[in-house]
């Protein structure tokens, strides 16, 4: 009886014992706020990039340059991160895409046929050939986020993931001079200088419209940078930017022949006659994010095990935090 009392009072003690260095484990852990755990935040960026629309391989065309123009747009995020390193990303923004294209010289010839069914030549040429094209996107991106700390302030991050993109308004200008002949081989015969017949000299022409593009471009995206503590909440980012279209971003039926201009003095846009298209941005964003809780405050969503604390206490004896 005596040897049964005193092995349940042993018990009773040690596991009195395991319970209060257990709790006091556990205070060390929460105080040290060693373990960060950010949690949900919110944060706008402004960006400044070379955002363009690609156009490759046009049907007949093959001297087309294309100049890069620098913009600014901004965005907002929300995000959370489920441990220190690993976490997700998602928001929206509103980005201008631009190209403005160049041809020094361009010639085209198909075959037509008058007002009095008679069939001849159309020859075309053209200089001082240039088109703006311009797409306004709204971007709601999904992206994985991996940081690594580099100091309790500052850290390594790469952020990756899909962009679901919706055209909201897009127009494209056309100008150029261009000269019409008309070759009848019938009568063996070259038609020039003849506005009023249709066939000009060195006409003038300018063309506004609209571009068809799908609905709905999928693309994807990858950023990498560094960012930097300021307070428990405050944090700002400085990251370098890429992303691309992954499907195409026209709408345009394929045509076995692309005419740049028309008899009637009509431009088709460039875009209608690549092959290639894409939206492509290339950035540098600084950023600023707001954390709803202390960002190094580690937070345990489960009951720890004796192993975990045993472990956290001989990190912290090894770096002095121990009482």
């Amino acid at each position: 009886m005596k040897i049964r009392i005193i092995l349940n009072a042993r018990t009773i003690v040690i596991a009195s014992v395991l319970i209060f260095w257990n709790f006091d484990m556990f205070s060390q852990i929460n105080s040290e706020e060693k373990w960060k755990h950010p949690g949900l935040f919110l944060g706008c960026s402004g960006d400044l990039a070379n955002a363009q629309i690609i156009n490759k391989e046009t049907q007949s065309i093959s001297n087309i340059i294309s100049d890069k123009k620098i913009s600014g747009f901004g965005s907002i995020e929300i995000g959370y991160f489920f441990s220190k390193n690993f976490g997700l990303t998602s928001g929206i923004n509103y980005n201008t895409y631009s190209s403005k294209l160049s041809i020094d010289s361009y010639q085209n010839q198909y075959n037509t046929i008058d007002s009095e069914n008679d069939s001849y030549e159309m020859r075309i040429s053209g200089n001082n050939i240039a088109e703006t094209q311009q797409v306004d996107i709204l971007n709601i991106p999904l992206s994985i986020n991996f940081r690594v700390p580099i100091n309790m302030n500052v850290g390594f991050f790469l952020q990756t993931g899909i962009n679901l993109s919706f055209p909201m308004d897009n127009k494209f200008e056309s100008s150029g001079i261009f000269t019409y002949k008309g070759y009848f081989p019938a009568y063996n015969v070259t038609l020039e200088n003849l506005p009023d017949y249709g066939f000009p000299t060195n006409l003038n022409i300018k063309t506004f419209g609209e571009l068809e593009l799908n609905p709905l471009i999928y693309g994807a995206s990858v950023s990498a940078g560094i960012d930097y503590l300021i307070n428990k909440r405050v944090q700002l980012t400085l990251a370098t930017f890429y992303e691309r279209s992954i499907s195409g971003i026209t709408n345009y039926p394929s045509v076995d022949e692309f005419n740049l201009i028309t008899d009637s003095g009509h431009f088709n846009s460039l875009l209608s006659g690549s092959s290639k298209t894409a939206l492509q941005s290339i950035a540098l964003k600084l950023g600023i994010r707001y954390y709803f809780s202390d960002y190094t405050k580690f937070k345990y969503y489960y009951r720890p095990s004796n192993k975990q604390y045993l472990r956290e206490n001989i990190r912290q004896k090894k770096n002095g935090f121990s009482r």
